[in-house]
């Protein structure tokens, strides 16, 4: 009997026409904050432990798996290293602690604390089928994820790193591919 009268109350809370148009009008949190590439990479401490969406260029070969994209300027060497979250690991090889491996993760993927999700919808399945083919492809894709600085590498805050190859990198944890588009990328001359 305790419990009736509060479950009304909800109700006639959330049917209210004027508080259901305040809700839809106010940001949600876990919203994506869309940013340019080239913005993030000059200042990639102001956007970590974000969830951001990104547009770029994606590559997965061996001991690289990033974004980027044609900056008009000079921007430091913040390069963005990729993974996946929920329980896929990218399979990309590379030096130090990495995901080599291609068996899923017996849990989701956290970092910082933060439970990192991956949409497994039809969309990320080409995505991933299309980057791991035996012939290398780039993909223009817009991705929403969250990121990670990573550790400050150098004195002047110009270079952060500590995910990827070599530690090269700050790191977008993808948790959706939205679009992509391929082109084939030359193989090079030996």
């Amino acid at each position: 009997m305790w419990f009736y009268p509060t479950v009304i109350g909800l109700l006639i809370v959330t049917s209210n026409p004027s508080t259901a148009r305040m809700q839809s009008q106010l940001p949600q949190p876990t919203d994506p904050v869309t940013v340019d590439l080239c913005a993030l990479r000059a200042d990639p401490a102001g956007w970590n432990g974000k969830r951001i969406k990104v547009e770029g260029f994606v590559q997965q070969t061996f001991e690289q798996f990033t974004i980027a994209a044609e900056c008009r300027r000079a921007t430091p060497a913040a390069r963005v290293w990729l993974t996946y979250g929920g329980r896929v690991p990218s399979g990309t090889i590379y030096c130090c602690p990495g995901e080599s491996d291609t068996a899923e993760r017996p849990t989701p993927l956290t970092i910082d604390g933060i439970v990192l999700p991956l949409v497994r919808d039809e969309t990320f399945e080409r995505f991933r089928k299309a980057l791991t083919r035996k012939r290398p492809a780039l993909a223009h894709a817009v991705l929403v994820g969250t990121f990670f600085v990573g550790e400050n590498a150098d004195v002047s805050g110009a270079e952060w790193g500590g995910f990827g190859h070599m530690g090269c990198c700050s790191l977008l944890v993808i948790e959706r591919v939205q679009e992509f588009s391929l082109r084939k990328v030359p193989l090079k001359a030996p």
